[in-house]
């Protein structure tokens, strides 16, 4: 029989998703962070003390735990494995902590909230890691294992990234991309497998576990992510067709001729290979989103976020270049009274796809909080009303930013411009 007193410490244990109304939480003092203060807790809707307590009252508490663990099978009862994580961590325990968190995560029924819940209150590491692998090795159930699987890889593929994660989720810092560490990256995707064929075999309709389900599969596509937001069109696929050398008579200019056509029909080959590349990316990346865009609303705005940036990066790989050296060409053109002709693109409907992606992202803001919200709406407010962004990338240089400097035919010259 617990005690008023251990009670209501249990009164305030992680939420479960089948209480999703229940506020209470421990606030862990030391975080692993090696601060002593005394444990604080705080909204607690149910009868839990919420003033801070001294060490004395923690060793009380303590006390009494070890003496329920020697009476009883520890396993009835996971919740006193959470609230002696808390109360030893809070006494400056690690060992301790430790072993009592990973029985936590251990056990079969193990909850995805309280998973959440103990993941925004502990700092991200190695620690954080060990604790879910040793979680693992002990765990039977399938159920616990796939939750436990996801959250690893989640876990690995943030560990992958040299710097914090951005709100999209792109291993970026000032701007720039970063390269993922190739072994942390094996490693994701070997947890990413299991976890996946573990939640195919034994699906969750846990809200909590869906949305981790969800979070794990844009972590596992941020490398194509960024593949796409890196990839520029290649430099020398620019050529130039003087048809007023065919026909002329003039062998050598006969042969300058057929070259052209011949680097004109390989460029024509290569940009192609290109688009065709990105685009089949494009689709699975995107695809990727439409399918956790439902799940909730904060993996829906990362969704959104990445989207948008595909597409702005999509609106500059085919057409930003392509518009500067067609307004460079026709300058030229001008001065040297000459025709030009560029290869004919289709209706540009990137920016204003990007345009919607963020809307929507932004419109989630009334009802959750979430850094990729707030990056949407500072995106949105950089573009102008075309859809096109109104001043210097909002992550600093675009590695996308293509690199096309004519792609074209250059059509009959007046004789001023022959050689």
């Amino acid at each position: 029989m617990l005690s008023p007193f251990l009670a209501a410490f249990l009164s305030v244990c992680p939420p479960s998703s089948e209480d999703p109304a229940t506020e209470g939480f421990l606030i862990i003092p030391s975080l692993g962070l090696g601060e002593t203060l005394p444990t604080t807790l705080e909204r607690a809707p149910r009868a839990g003390p919420t003033t801070d307590l001294p060490l004395a009252d923690l060793d009380a508490a303590w006390a009494e735990l070890e003496a329920i663990f020697s009476q009883s099978d520890p396993s009835a009862t996971p919740e006193l494995h959470w609230l002696a994580w808390a109360i030893a961590d809070a006494r400056d325990q690690p060992a301790t902590a430790f072993a009592h968190l990973v029985h936590a995560l251990a056990v079969d029924d193990l909850d995805a909230a309280r998973v959440m819940w103990w993941r925004a209150l502990s700092p991200a590491g190695i620690d954080r890691r060990d604790a879910l692998r040793g979680a693992w090795q002990q765990a039977r159930a399938p159920e616990t294992r796939a939750l436990l699987a996801t959250v690893l890889a989640l876990e690995l593929w943030d560990a992958s990234c040299p710097s914090a994660p951005e709100p999209d989720g792109a291993c970026r810092l000032g701007g720039r991309l970063l390269a993922r560490s190739p072994i942390a990256v094996e490693e994701a995707e070997r947890w990413t497998a299991r976890a996946t064929a573990l939640s195919s075999a034994h699906p969750s309709r846990d809200p909590a576990a869906r949305s981790l389900a969800a979070a794990l599969e844009l972590a596992a596509a941020a490398p194509d992510y960024e593949l796409l937001l890196a990839t520029r069109m290649p430099e020398d696929l620019d050529f130039v067709v003087e048809d007023w050398r065919h026909d002329s008579g003039i062998p050598a200019w006969e042969a300058i001729y057929a070259r052209q056509l011949e680097t004109a029909a390989e460029s024509q080959r290569r940009f192609g290979a290109v688009a065709d590349s990105f685009v089949t990316c494009l689709d699975s990346v995107t695809n990727t989103h439409a399918e956790v865009i439902t799940i909730d609303s904060e993996v829906a705005a990362i969704a959104l976020l990445r989207t948008a940036e595909l597409l702005l990066t999509a609106d500059a790989f085919f057409f930003g270049a392509s518009d500067a050296a067609g307004r460079r060409q026709g300058r030229e053109d001008e001065e040297l009274g000459r025709h030009s002709w560029q290869c004919p693109l289709l209706d540009n409907p990137f920016p204003a796809q990007a345009t919607a992606a963020l809307e929507r992202c932004v419109a989630l803001g009334t009802t959750s909080s979430h850094p990729a919200i707030e990056a949407c709406r500072t995106r949105l407010s950089a573009l102008d009303p075309e859809g096109h962004p109104s001043q210097a990338e909002l992550f600093g240089p675009d590695p996308a930013r293509p690199r096309l400097e004519a792609y074209g035919v250059v059509g009959p010259q007046n004789e001023n411009s022959r050689p």
